[in-house]
């Protein structure tokens, strides 16, 4: 009967919806990649350097210019580059994210001249 009783518990607990909330514990970045007339740009690299420790992560724009770096670390300083073959590189230096904030960015791109 115990077991029973035992049984009846657990599974009324497991059905009940207990909800739990995970912790957030990164940051993340998105925006959109264009050129001088403001039309997209896909396949531009972009480049999140964590200062302090070099760590680096990447990704590609879509083919509508967009991109998003997930699981950033939180703090900074962060450099972003953004570049595409054809097209003066643009950085944007001194960018602190929060823990759990996803900044926004666009980027104009310009074309290399030389």
């Amino acid at each position: 009967m115990k077991t029973k009783n035992l049984l009846t518990t657990l599974l009324g607990v497991f059905f009940t919806g207990i909800t739990v909330f995970a912790q957030e514990t990164t940051s993340s970045i998105s925006g959109t990649v264009n050129d001088e007339k403001g039309f997209t740009i896909a396949g531009a690299t972009i480049s999140a350097i964590h200062v302090p420790t070099g760590s680096i992560s990447t990704t590609q724009s879509n083919k509508k210019g967009l991109f998003s770096i997930p699981n950033l670390k939180p703090g900074g300083p962060y450099t972003i580059s953004v570049s595409f073959v054809g097209y003066s590189e643009e950085k944007q230096d001194n960018l602190n994210f929060n823990l759990g904030n996803n900044p926004y960015i666009n980027v104009n791109l310009k074309l290399n001249t030389r």
